[in-house]
């Protein structure tokens, strides 16, 4: 392979674009979506929730790092995938006996009030 050859080569490496840590940053924030659209996931249905939260981070790199003006129509039909197969993966999960989500609400953390907190309103 010569440089900036635009052939796909399966991995990502130090000399690729995307870098491999760049890439792995895309992965890590693939499977939050997932598991808030699943719940707890029974061991039986990881392989399939693997590849929702594989082809979600594919998606994501192919949008972000674009070769051409088809890797944006790549990208969107990654998304519809994954999006059918979330689908597959809610429904398995749920017939395996997973736990629903609680529903996506918003976690709040404040710190403690100082003493004299009244005196700033």
């Amino acid at each position: 392979m010569t440089p900036g050859s635009q052939q796909y080569q399966e991995n990502f490496t130090d000399r690729t674009t995307p870098a491999r840590w760049q890439a792995q940053q895309f992965i890590d924030a693939a499977w939050p979506a997932v598991l808030a659209a699943t719940g707890p996931l029974v061991e039986s249905v990881w392989p399939l929730a693997q590849a929702v939260a594989a082809l979600r981070a594919a998606a994501a790199i192919v949008r972000a790092y674009p070769r051409d003006d088809g890797d944006l129509a790549r990208a969107a039909a990654l998304d519809a995938r994954a999006d059918a197969d979330l689908e597959r993966l809610i429904a398995a999960n749920d017939a395996a006996g997973g736990q629903q989500p609680d529903g996506l609400l918003p976690v709040w953390s404040f710190p403690a009030p100082v003493p004299w907190g009244d005196s700033y309103l």
